[in-house]
């Protein structure tokens, strides 16, 4: 540098560059008394203590331009020490860093003073890293600057690791500001040349002998200078022999380098922890020695250590009450848990028990007038549980008639005196329900009541079963008197009608006498017709049982029926087809659908209106078979329904109640038992009626009637080589609720009763592969147990030639009905084989 401007630095009288940004760690200002031009022993000597240094040595003359530069600056340009020419450095310093460093040039040169800057540097790869430049003035011996002497130490780690680092390594920064300022008061060349180290410096003879130290070094041990140059190494260390460090000064000297710990005995006797960095000078033989003193690092990571262990023991002692606590803690929630559970328990039992006897209960708080009500409070109410509970909102469920008597019934309460009652509930939907109202009050201390708990009890199932049995017990009263009186009226009748006919017999047939006979005898027959209808109603009556479709009978008597009914009457028909057969005797269903049909017809009246005739097949549950059903209670299960539907005048609740009870009726000149007779006559066939009636809006009666159960516990197998035939007849036996199996073979027969529970087969005379009685023997080796009925359209007795001495269960002539079929299939289920030719035929064990 020149004249404060920032040049180009020149030696020898040729450009040779400048490291451009090193920057000197030394500000101290380096007293010589030595040549201006030192020897060529000196330089050498000085070039090799450069060269060992990994900081930046650079000399500048007094004007700032570049002398000398140490192989570091080489290998940090990325140059060799002749390709410096023409160099320019301020291309080398960061931009950003580089109006600092031309400061502090001019300054130093300007007032003679050492220089200290941070600056980023350009590497020869491209990289910008931090270096400390600090540059110390060389005067003569009468005070003028002849040349500047400096450092560039690589910081960049430092500062990068300074900001994350900055509160554990402040002790560090200390110590690296405690060591710059010592380096500023090194006095002679070679300490100004090493016042930018921050460590201690030796150099060392292959004996141990100390050479010369810079003042970090003495200050680092405690000896002063001279005190220093008189001693030897092994002086210094504190736990090895002697031998044992001239041992490692061998080994170092044989390897060139060395890095290592030890540790020092300083003047005063304590001991420092060291950082010691070697290299061997080849063209002296000399050890150059850098040392750092990492005591306080030492006792830091010690102390760190310490506090380590000591919060580990707090950890571990934490851990181990936390785990206790912990323990405890779990045990309470276990324990709370468990209690929990219970309460849910009691509380699911609780609900479970009050659903199951769909009672609720509820809670009325009368200083603060809260209302609570339980789930079951909510669903025999019909309410949604979103909804507050309130005593309006139950006063308004309340039906019309009951509110008053709630109304008294709770002031009573409120006065002290608990209640019980029976209420009813309009529910959403237009039905009544009857609930039973029992309560309990609590007092305070002075006897006013605070508190009413009450139970809500839904006894409408109660309420109608009281109903049903009364019905039931008047029916079955009336029953018995019709029974009776029709019984003795018979017999009276017997008489009358038997004497009138054998006077008639005995009188010519011109005789006066024979007419009034004859009007006797005719007005018997219709008390007769009389008497059967009371044993019909009482269920007392004869019955012919056979199997009756619904959808069959019908259309066969419906037409014997229309022309008693008005033409302005429309019948019109929605029959269910494939409708299964039902035990039942033929002319009291008829009986029963007649009345029915004449009763709609009646109910229309002469004006015009619908009649609606349906069948069908009706899944009953539990509850269907409760509620609005006149007759008997039914059992859940399949029914089929007869179903009349008129849009006559309908009827009224207490209508509804009496029109089966018998002689009521609301025309004038009705009479006799009509629905009185049906409803007997559906008692007896084990059904029930339902009603269903409203003034203005019609009527409509279904009677119902109970499907015959299959009494099969595996499939029935049907072999026929006709395909409209297995169609057929696993139709019609589904219909009837029989699991059914179908195959046109005998082989594929025997594949289906190894893999199947079957009960019966149904096998064709004419099946294919082994016919007939050769079929069935093979199917009887496979499966002795099962039964068979054998299909044919030859006659019963052609037939049974065929299976003489073989044991079958039935036989059905082709062409059959689905239901022939049911019945054959049923009867050979109950009934037993037919005995067969034991040495012909027995169970044998199947042919592999």
């Amino acid at each position: 540098m020149n004249g404060g401007n920032v040049t180009e630095p020149r030696a020898a009288g040729q450009e040779r560059g400048c490291v451009e940004g090193a920057l000197c760690r030394d500000e101290r200002r380096f007293q010589s008394s030595a040549a201006e031009e030192p020897s060529a022993e000196s330089e050498e000597r000085f070039q090799e203590l450069a060269d060992a240094m990994v900081q930046i040595v650079w000399i500048a003359d007094a004007s700032g331009a570049l002398e000398y530069g140490n192989q570091r600056a080489y290998e940090y340009a990325g140059v060799r020490p002749g390709d410096l020419d023409g160099w320019k450095w301020t291309a080398q310093v960061h931009p950003d860093d580089l109006a600092a460093t031309t400061a502090a040039w001019k300054q130093a040169i300007q007032s003679g003073a050492a220089y200290e800057v941070a600056q980023r540097l350009r590497r020869f790869d491209g990289e910008f890293r931090w270096h400390l430049t600090r540059g110390a003035p060389v005067c003569n011996r009468q005070g003028q600057v002849i040349r500047w002497v400096g450092t560039a130490t690589d910081i960049h780690d430092h500062k990068l690791a300074e900001e994350a680092l900055r509160q554990t390594q402040r002790e560090l920064a200390e110590r690296v500001r405690e060591r710059t300022a010592e380096s500023r008061r090194h006095a002679d060349y070679y300490a100004s040349m090493l016042a930018a180290s921050t460590d201690g410096f030796w150099l060392v003879d292959a004996e141990g002998r100390v050479l010369d130290v810079n003042d970090a070094a003495c200050r680092m041990s405690g000896y002063s200078r001279a005190e220093l140059l008189t001693m030897r190494i092994p002086a210094l260390e504190a736990d090895e022999r002697p031998e044992e460090v001239a041992a490692h000064i061998r080994r170092v000297a044989e390897s060139g380098f060395g890095r290592f710990e030890r540790r020092n005995r300083t003047k005063s006797g304590r001991i420092i922890d060291v950082e010691i960095s070697v290299c061997l000078s080849r063209a002296t033989g000399q050890l150059l020695v850098f040392t750092r003193d990492i005591t306080r690092l030492k006792q830091t990571q010690a102390e760190l250590c310490r506090h380590r262990d000591q919060l580990e023991m707090l950890v571990a002692k934490r851990t181990i009450e936390l785990e206790a606590a912990n323990a405890h803690l779990l045990q309470e929630i276990a324990e709370r848990r468990l209690a929990q559970e219970a309460i849910r328990k009691s509380r699911n039992m609780l609900s479970r028990a009050q659903r199951v006897a769909k009672t609720g209960s509820w809670e009325w708080d009368i200083r603060s007038g809260d209302l609570t009500w339980s789930d079951q409070v909510y669903h025999g109410f019909c309410l949604d549980p979103g909804v507050e509970p309130n005593y309006e909102t139950f006063l308004s469920l309340v039906h019309a008639d009951d509110r008053s008597r709630i109304r008294a019934a709770v002031e009573e309460a409120l006065a002290g005196q608990p209640y019980e009652l029976e209420y009813r509930i309009s529910l959403p939907d237009g039905s009544i329900r009857h609930f039973l109202a029992q309560t309990d009050v609590d007092f305070d201390e002075q006897g006013k009541p605070v508190r009413i708990t009450g139970t809500t009890m839904d006894i409408t199932d109660r309420k109608q079963a009281e109903e049903r049995l009364r019905q039931s017990q008047k029916l079955e009263s009336i029953g018995l008197l019709a029974a009776g009186v029709a019984h003795d009226f018979n017999n009276l009748l017997l008489g009358i009608i038997g004497n009138a006919s054998l006077a008639r017999e005995q009188l010519p047939p011109d005789h006066p006498a024979a007419e009034l006979l004859a009007g006797i005898i005719g007005i018997g027959e219709q008390a007769a017709t009389l008497t059967r209808q009371m044993l019909a109603y009482s269920g007392k009556g004869q019955f012919l049982v056979e199997p009756v479709i619904l959808s069959e009978l019908v259309p066969q008597i419906s037409g014997l029926l229309e022309p008693s009914i008005s033409r302005k009457i429309e019948l019109r028909f929605d029959l269910s087809p494939d409708l299964p057969a039902f035990e039942a005797d033929r002319s009291q269903i008829q009986q029963i659908y007649m009345n029915l049909l004449f009763n709609a017809a009646e109910a229309i009246g002469g004006g015009s209106g619908l009649i609606t005739v349906r069948t069908g097949v009706q899944e009953m549950d539990g509850r269907a078979c409760v509620w609005d059903i006149v007759g008997q209670e039914l059992r859940a299960g399949r029914y089929v329904f007869l179903e009349v539907d008129d849009n006559g005048c309908g009827m009224n609740d207490a209508t509804r109640a009496r029109i089966f009870d018998p002689f009521f009726s609301t025309k004038f000149t009705g009479r006799g038992l009509g629905l009185a007779a049906v409803a007997g006559i559906v008692r007896a066939h084990r059904g029930a009626i339902r009603v269903a009636s409203a003034p203005g809006k019609g009527s409509r009666f279904t009677a119902l009637f109970p499907l015959a159960e299959a009494n099969v516990s595996g499939a029935v197998l049907i072999v026929d080589d006709e395909a409209v035939v297995r169609r057929v007849a696993r139709q019609g036996l589904e219909q009837r609720g029989y699991r059914t199996m179908v195959t046109e073979s005998g082989p594929a027969a025997i594949d289906l009763l190894e893999n199947n529970a079957v009960e019966l087969v149904v096998l064709d005379v004419s099946t294919p592969g082994p016919g007939g009685e050769d079929a069935l023997s093979e199917l009887r080796r496979y499966r002795p147990d099962v039964r068979f009925v054998i299909s044919s359209g030859y006659s019963e007795a052609e037939a049974r030639k065929l299976f003489r001495g073989r044991r079958v269960s039935g036989f059905i002539q082709k062409p059959y009905t689905s239901a022939q079929l049911a019945d054959k299939v049923r009867e050979a289920m109950n009934g037993r084989e037919e005995p067969g030719d034991k040495n012909q035929e027995g169970p044998r064990p199947p042919v592999s």
